[in-house]
Order: C-alpha cells, then structure tokens, then sequence
C-alpha cells in the first residue's frame, strides 16, 4: 500500500456481515475497554475457528501482499456516546510500518464518522478502509442512536 489509505468497497460479503454481527452479538462475548479509554470496546476473536481464519488470510492479503512481522484482530464495538479523539498511534516497531483494515459489520444512525486526515471516509455495512495508523491523524465521532460495529486487523511491515 503506497497511499495514506484506500477504501475497500464491499470488502465484507453479506454471509460475513451476518456471521460477524452475530458474534458481536453473542450474550457471553467478552469485551475489553479500548486502548483509548473513550468508550469502546474490543473483543478477541478465535483465530482457530475455520470461517474467522480465512477471513484474517483474506484481510492481510489486502493489508500488505509481502512478508508481515505479527498481527493482531479485534471485533470493535462503540457503544451510544463513544468515539475516539484525533491522534496518531505510536509506531509498533522502529524501522516498520502498521497497516490496519476496518471494516463496518454495523453502523449508527448518526455520528460514528471516521476521519483520516481531517477528511471525513464514507463507509457503508461490509466497506472497509485500509490505513497507516502510526502515519495518520485518525479519528471517530460520537457515536448516537445504536452502536458501530468493526472487524479491525492490524499488522506490521517493513518500510
């Protein structure tokens, strides 16, 4: 990946997108405050389950073609009222970069914008972005009205 970032339109298929919402929806699903401490939670996913691995092959792939250094997913869940302030992640590595897909499983009514670079990124249910969180200024709105929902794979790779 070459540009700041890319969206992918229709990244999710429809038999992803009910597979993913109804594991978001799981009643014994455990989530886990997120990094930023404003309001959203990740949940870890089970990278042994078939249908989760290759959707994690699937999402790499797009992410970067080349030799990766580890990898991380997350299912996101933003909760009515949360939302992530603008900033840049530290680099993960000296001397790599971080790409990270995400991809919408549900979105909110209202609010739940994702912005890149103070410019706002239209995603419907199964488009995702590719991006350099560790190179760009990223935020999300207050979410209002429902939740929003993310399928969130990160790795790293060499400059």
């Amino acid at each position: 990946m070459t540009a700041a970032w890319r969206v992918v339109a229709g990244f999710l298929a429809a038999p992803e997108l009910a597979a993913l919402r109804a594991l978001c929806a799981e009643p014994a699903r455990a989530w886990d405050r997120g990094r930023q401490d404003t309001g959203y939670f990740k949940s870890a996913i089970d990278p042994a389950d078939p249908f989760l691995a290759a959707l994690i092959a699937r999402s790499l792939a797009a992410l970067y073609p080349g030799a990766r250094h580890g990898h991380d997913t997350w299912l996101l869940r933003y909760p009515d009222g949360s939302s992530i302030p603008p900033h840049v992640d530290p680099p993960l590595r000296d001397g790599a970069r971080h790409a990270r897909l995400n991809a919408i499983i549900a979105a909110p009514p209202a609010g739940g914008e994702l912005r890149l670079d103070d410019q706002p990124i239209a995603l419907a249910a199964g488009d995702a972005v590719v991006f350099y969180p560790d190179r760009v200024r990223h935020q999300v709105s207050a979410v209002t009205g429902g939740e929003r929902w993310i399928w969130s794979v990160g790795c790293n790779h060499d400059a």
